[in-house]
């Protein structure tokens, strides 16, 4: 049974209250079977219901893009290699340390989500190629995941996709965008961490028309010195109080969402 709900979402609607919409943090669910942006993952995110996925992308040395997250292989691939440094061919022949499983082109993971599930894209790097970028709108187009994918950064990624995505936005770019006279409706979302989401940017956000997606993210309340569990559980009851209804976790907040 899905822990989730996954209407269709027309860009920029709000959902109905009831109705809650998550998306997993690297790559699907992450754990010690689990390794972040691998096949099992997103396959494990798709089983529990998911409404989108966020995968994070990096360009290899001869242009392809692939899921991961860190600059180079060190964790889970015990590698010490930065991925801008080698090609997809050497890549191929990586083993994670948790499943036995090498990293997987973004090509892949489209093919794994299509029909089945959103993606919001987290662009790493700047400067990347033109074919880096062709490769994933062709992945994007192929599986019919264009018009439905978020792009959470970069700068790049969003000039390139320009209005055919919903772009992530933090409040105070979206107050600029609205005074600039942009459609802010249909071509941004704001995302901001949960614990600094306020009431009025909640509000403001619902007289835009703007869907806002709280980040509830582990390493967030270890960084800011508190509990990991009672902090989330905090700031999803006081958001979920205030109507927002979307939310990027780690894998570990399911239950805040049961």
């Amino acid at each position: 049974m899905n822990l989730f709900l996954q209407p269709v979402l027309v860009k920029g609607q709000q959902a109905q209250e009831t109705e809650v919409y998550v998306i997993a943090h690297r790559g699907g669910v992450v754990d010690e079977n689990h390794a972040e942006n691998s096949r099992a993952a997103i396959l494990s995110a798709i089983e529990r219901g998911y409404w989108m996925i966020e995968v994070d992308i990096r360009e290899t040395r001869d242009g392809r893009a692939i899921l991961h997250h860190d600059a180079d292989f060190r964790r889970f691939y015990n590698d010490p290699r930065r991925v801008e440094e080698v090609n997809w061919d050497e890549i191929q022949e990586l083993s994670s340390e948790i499943d036995g499983e090498r990293p997987i082109l973004f090509s892949e993971a489209a093919a794994l989500a299509a029909g089945r599930i959103r993606l919001m894209l987290d662009v790493k790097g700047n400067d990347l190629s033109e074919r880096f970028y062709r490769e994933i709108e062709k992945a994007l187009i192929d599986n019919r995941l264009l018009e439905t994918t978020f792009i959470l950064s970069s700068a790049q990624a969003k000039e390139y996709f320009h209005d055919r995505t919903s772009h992530s936005i933090g409040f105070n770019g979206l107050l600029e965008a609205e005074d600039a006279g942009e459609d802010v409706s249909s071509r941004y979302h704001l995302f901001m961490l949960a614990s600094q989401l306020t009431e009025e940017m909640v509000q403001k956000a619902g007289e835009l028309n703007v869907v806002v997606v709280a980040a509830v993210n582990e390493f967030r309340y270890v960084q800011a010195g508190e509990d990991t569990w009672e902090g989330a559980k905090r700031d999803v009851n006081r958001l979920l109080g205030l109507g927002v209804r979307y939310y990027q976790i780690d894998s570990v907040y399911e239950p805040l969402f049961k």
